[in-house]
């Protein structure tokens, strides 16, 4: 049975060892080169062909996936591949934009009731400031006043020890 090729599926700027090719001639025998010529021409780490040994019924260039035909379609479905895979990578982006704008849009909500409870304790602390400084006032004045209480009283005691030593 003779050996088969078919388009290898690498891209194209992938380089294939000799190794890949070692297992075909038949498909591309149409001069009468020597073995040796044909493994070198064939075989070259620059060819982009696989060979296969287990593909039975291809008898032509074209069977074996070496026309102008299948490797634009092979192009045709990588250049496909790369479309579903950026929009893939489109969606999952939007897919996170969307997530951070609406935790920013949160945030900001966030924010702004933060910032009117702050302003509402500041206005609660100013309140709160101006009556303890009432309330600081209050306690000097009434202080003042205790210590002229104490004062007359001291007085008082001193005007009655005078008086009961008179009497």
């Amino acid at each position: 049975m003779p050996l088969k090729k078919r388009k290898s599926s690498e891209n194209c700027w992938q380089q294939k060892s000799s190794n890949h090719f070692r297992s075909c001639l038949a498909c591309d025998v149409k001069d009468n080169l020597e073995l040796r010529e044909q493994a070198s021409a064939l075989y070259s780490p620059t060819r982009r062909v696989r060979f296969m040994t287990d593909l039975p019924g291809r008898e032509s260039v074209s069977d074996c996936g070496d026309s102008r035909r299948s490797s634009s379609r092979d192009f045709f479905k990588a250049a496909i591949a790369v479309g579903e895979k950026l929009e893939r990578r489109r969606k999952t982006r939007s897919c996170k934009r969307l997530e951070i704008r609406k935790a920013l849009e949160t945030s900001k909500v966030d924010k702004k009731k933060l910032i009117q409870n702050l302003e509402q304790i500041l206005q609660n602390n100013s309140a709160l400031e101006s009556k303890l400084s009432l309330v600081q006032d209050e306690l000097e004045s009434k202080e003042a006043e205790c210590q002229q209480l104490a004062q007359c009283r001291d007085q008082l005691i001193e005007e009655t020890k005078r008086e009961t030593k008179f009497y």
